[in-house]
């Protein structure tokens, strides 16, 4: 490369031959024209092949010119005597290990003191910046869709999805047949007043003892909450404060000895009643009983939603209706030729209620009442059945026997 070349980047003045020479002796003295070796023979020994990029003067100027910081800009000082200027900032003479640091260092620096902002930006005018996002972004799309769209990915994404689905469904089912292991308690017609306290007080609000006035109050408290934030109605909770007052009042003539043993009860009765034959251990571990419920079901192929045999069953038998139909679509004609029937497809008629036989008219033949409890019908047969209908009705039949039938298999 020569100097005109690098002219509008590097001050040449500056970068020559004796200064590249000095401060890259190696690869300087690497690209000086050597002679080359011979052998006894007097014929060139073989030198042996680089396989890297051998850096020359001419490689050297190259690269500090076609760097992406600018060194021709005004303002920006001169670098020591043997420094390198791809690696030392030319403002607080700080060398970087490579390029790229000095960079970052001076985007960083920009704007303080000793680094004016306008002469970084002329310096790094050309660096080539990221590109756009959306343009990326796009790109990777168009990438994502061509993968999506071969057929392996296709048929490995349909086999993924099909698996994850089947985990999902089970372990949906895991924990529903967890959450119906627990009871829904009820509430007696003439409840006792413990009764009442342990079924609308949570666990945590429960008096240690049996319950007082005090319970009572923040009973009463509680439930006018619930009942008005829950918008439940006047009626139903003017019946549970009837509940409340009739229990606490006989809550009040007994012994403290007797509410002692009715609470212990009720205790017991709420703890069978919530969790029926659910322990704590098995409360608190869930997660695991319904992982493993869930284990189990994949494991065993069963569908969650008790759809497992009876999902193929249902699309085989749509897939022998499907044939049974395309079958009887082809009839042969007069001629021994096939022609399709015009009927309309999958349409399954309604039997027809032709009252009890009476004696045909003699232009209407007996062979003519076939039956109609196909799926499919012919050109020919809906003549007879439209016939038939007539017939009928001459009979005395009522027209409203014949309101079910399909308007457009009447019209053919």
């Amino acid at each position: 490369m020569s100097k005109d070349d690098v002219h509008g980047y590097l001050d040449l003045d500056k970068y020559t031959d004796s200064y590249i020479e000095q401060s890259f002796p190696q690869e300087f003295a690497r690209a000086a024209p050597e002679s080359q070796p011979v052998d006894q023979q007097g014929l060139p020994q073989q030198q042996p092949q680089h396989h890297g990029q051998v850096k020359t003067a001419s490689s050297i100027t190259s690269s500090i010119a076609g760097d992406s910081i600018r060194l021709d800009v005004p303002g920006v000082p001169a670098l020591p005597l043997g420094a390198d200027p791809r690696k030392m900032c030319p403002f607080c003479k700080r060398t970087f290990t490579y390029p790229g640091s000095l960079g970052r260092h001076l985007d960083l620096k920009k704007g303080t003191d000793d680094h004016p902002a306008d002469v970084i930006l002329l310096m790094r005018a050309e660096v080539k910046r990221r590109g756009d996002k959306r343009a990326v972004q796009e790109r990777r799309r168009q990438r994502s869709r061509a993968y999506n769209a071969r057929e392996d990915v296709r048929q490995r994404n349909k086999e993924q999805r099909r698996v994850r689905d089947r985990v999902l469904r089970a372990k949906k089912s895991a924990m529903t047949k967890f959450t119906n292991r627990l009871g829904r308690p009820v509430l007696q017609p003439h409840p006792s007043f413990a009764r009442l306290v342990l079924y609308f007080l949570p666990p945590d609000k429960w008096p240690h003892d049996p319950p007082t006035l005090e319970t009572r109050t923040q009973l009463c408290s509680h439930i006018a909450d619930m009942y008005f934030s829950q918008d439940q109605g006047q009626d139903e909770f003017e019946s549970v404060m009837v509940k409340v007052s009739a229990a606490s009042e006989n809550w009040q003539t007994l012994e403290d000895s007797v509410k002692q043993d009715i609470w212990i009860r009720e205790l017991r009765r709420a703890a069978e009643d919530a969790l029926t034959n659910t322990s704590l251990f098995e409360l608190k571990n869930r997660d695991t009983w319904i992982s493993k419920e869930a284990e189990m079901a994949v494991a065993n192929n069963e569908d969650s939603d008790g759809e497992g045999t009876n999902g193929d069953t249902q699309a085989q038998i749509e897939q022998i209706q499907q044939q049974t139909i395309l079958s009887a679509d082809q009839q042969l004609n007069d001629d021994g030729q096939t022609q399709l029937s015009r009927a309309p497809r999958n349409i399954r008629m309604k039997p027809i209620a032709i009252p009890p036989p009476a004696p045909p008219p003699t232009s209407m033949p007996l062979e003519t009442a076939i039956p109609v409890h196909t799926t499919h019908q012919t050109p020919i047969f809906m003549g007879q059945l439209a016939a038939a209908a007539v017939a009928s009705n001459v009979e005395g039949t009522k027209p409203d026997d014949h309101d079910h039938l399909d308007p457009q298999l009447m019209t053919r």
